[in-house]
């Protein structure tokens, strides 16, 4: 049986919450990238102050090209805004989550 191997420390960076800037959060899953495969495991975490699932650590910035493929869009060279800001999101307004309908 093989063993995964997660992706190494130093590649990886611990992030606060994208949406609502809370550094605290709770683990919520792990598994492999299904979208580009290779080796090790990914932690998504739940954030404790707006509920949002994210990965968490993540791959580094200057490690983005041995996670993601150069056809990896989101990726591209240049200014991204937020999340917060591309979902229209300001403190104190919750979000709509078809999920928990």
């Amino acid at each position: 049986m093989a063993v995964a191997i997660a992706p190494t420390a130093s590649a990886l960076e611990l992030v606060a919450c994208p949406l609502c800037g809370t550094a605290e959060s709770a683990p919520y899953l792990s598994g492999p990238d299904r979208a580009h495969p290779r080796p090790g495991l990914y932690q998504l975490v739940r954030c404790v102050g707006c509920g949002l699932v994210y990965q968490n650590p993540r791959p580094a910035p200057d490690t983005w090209a041995e996670h993601y493929p150069p056809s990896y869009a989101p990726h591209h060279a240049g200014e991204r805004p937020s999340l917060a800001r591309r979902l229209g999101w300001q403190h104190g307004l919750e979000l709509y989550d078809a999920a928990a309908s």
